[in-house]
């Protein structure tokens, strides 16, 4: 199910509460899934459907990490970043940018600008420790973020 609580033995003990993460996707299933996913792993969750709701968003709120979808429907992730980066002092630290689909030039492009690049059939621990500072402090055992479609 979208956003299936994962267990307290899965997430562990950790609390990530002035963690800040911004979620940026145009897929409302994805995106409503990731934000309850991460909020049970105890961080604070901001979300945008938009490039720009996104970029007020890291005005407003000062993400310490944002996660970044590709494709979204009025920008690309990278061009967002680009662009973000310029108008928005003190930018987050960590920014991953991730689609459905791998590819290569993209992924190149995202570590040359200093992003990561995940796809989103990721392990939710692999999204969660790329993340976190230096990917430390954090270990979540076997847990996975499900996202299915209904019709």
């Amino acid at each position: 199910p979208i956003g299936s609580r994962p267990s307290d033995q899965a997430v562990g003990n950790q609390d990530h509460g002035s963690y800040k993460v911004l979620v940026i996707d145009d897929d409302e299933p994805i995106r409503n899934a990731v934000q309850r996913a991460l909020t049970n792993c105890r961080f604070k969750v901001f979300a945008a459907a938009n490039g720009v709701r996104g970029i007020e968003l890291v005005r407003e709120v000062r993400p310490d990490a944002i996660l970044l979808d590709y494709w979204l429907d009025d920008i690309d992730g990278l061009t967002w970043l680009r662009e973000a980066r310029s108008q928005v002092s003190n930018f987050a630290k960590t920014v991953i940018i991730w689609s459905a689909d791998f590819e290569l030039d993209v992924a190149n492009e995202a570590h040359r600008v200093g992003a990561r690049y995940l796809e989103k059939c990721c392990p939710f621990e692999q999204l969660v420790v790329a993340l976190t500072p230096h990917g430390r402090g954090t270990r979540i055992d076997q847990a996975k973020l499900a996202v299915t479609y209904s019709d």
